[in-house]
Formats: structure tokens, C-alpha cells, sequence
């Protein structure tokens, strides 16, 4: 098979000689595999990229027409193939990004906003367990806005105490939920 011309070689595929397409792949393979290694930049894309070109001469030998070069025919088949493999990795990488983007806000927004639920539900629950003139005091001051005076004067307590229910309301709730926790 050594003697026989790339032509030749091909005439003997076309006749499902696999004698003649083992030959023929061991003539180009090298050569392939080096502008496949250049253009792909990875060894493992390369091997794979000829493994399908390789694959796809042998599946459609009786529809190739090649009357100058095999070996011109082959690099044109290849510049396709990296063409393809470029165009593939472009588009699963595009959808790939638009996944991570979607999910990754779906997720984390879910996320946010369970998390906002619970701390809700267990902030309710720590300031309806305050004793009762603290938590009337704590809600006037925080959920309803009122200033010491207004509390003080609401209340017919002392503007001190007002002050000393809403620190003690305050410290009690960062003890509960750390020092990150501001009810001002």
C-alpha cells in the first residue's frame, strides 16, 4: 500500500478497503494532528477533531470526489471541522453564560429572599418574646417610627426609660442575631 498514490489509495476506500484507509489516515494523520494542535491549542480537542474528521472521509468515501490532492482535500475538510468545533464552543459557551447568568440570579434572589423571610419570622418572634413594656416601646420607637419624646409622652414614662427599653430591646436582639444587627 506504501506505493500506492493518495489517489490510488482513495479509489481502494471507495471500494471499503480498510487496508487502503489505514494507510492513508498513517500518511496524514502527523501532519493533521499538528495544524489540528496549532489551531485548537489542546491536544485532547485535536485527537478528538481528527478522530470525527477521520470518521466522517471513511463514512462518506463513496461520495468524495478528489482528482488533484487528498491531502488538499483533507486540510480543507480540517479548516471545517475547527471552523464547526469554534463555532460549537462559541455557542455552548454563550448558552453556558446565559444559564449561569439566569440561574445564578433565580437562585440567588430565592435564596435572598428566603433568608429574609426566616430572619423576618425570627425577628418577630424575638420581639414578641420581649417583655411587654419593652416590646411596646421597641415597636413604637423602630416600627412606627415615633421619636423618645412622642414614646415618653405616649406612655406617661420618663424619656430615660424610653431610652433604656430601646437599648435593652437593641441588645437583646444583637445577643439573638449578632453584632451585624441594627435596629436603628
Amino acid at each position: 500500500m506504501k506505493n500506492y498514490s493518495d489517489i490510488e489509495l482513495l479509489n481502494l476506500i471507495k471500494q471499503d478497503n480498510k487496508n487502503a484507509f489505514e494507510e492513508l489516515y498513517n500518511r496524514h494523520w502527523e501532519r493533521l494532528f499538528a495544524i489540528a494542535c496549532y489551531k485548537l491549542s489542546s491536544k485532547d480537542d485535536a485527537i478528538d477533531l481528527l478522530q470525527d474528521l477521520f470518521f466522517l472521509f471513511w463514512e462518506k468515501r463513496n461520495e468524495i470526489v478528489i482528482t488533484e490532492s487528498v491531502a488538499a482535500y483533507l486540510n480543507v475538510m480540517l479548516k471545517y471541522r475547527v471552523f464547526n468545533f469554534y463555532k460549537h464552543t462559541q455557542v455552548k459557551q454563550m448558552h453556558s453564560d446565559h444559564v449561569k447568568a439566569t440561574h445564578s440570579e433565580q437562585d440567588s434572589s430565592t435564596i435572598d429572599q428566603l433568608n429574609l423571610n426566616e430572619l423576618n419570622r425570627s425577628l418577630k418572634l424575638e420581639i414578641e418574646q420581649m417583655p411587654e413594656k419593652m416590646r411596646e416601646v421597641f415597636l413604637l420607637s423602630r416600627m412606627e417610627g415615633l421619636s423618645i419624646s412622642e414614646i415618653a409622652h405616649r406612655l406617661s414614662i420618663s424619656e430615660q426609660t424610653v431610652k433604656n427599653q430601646i437599648s435593652n430591646g437593641i441588645k437583646r436582639l444583637k445577643n439573638r442575631f449578632g453584632t451585624n444587627y441594627s435596629a436603628e
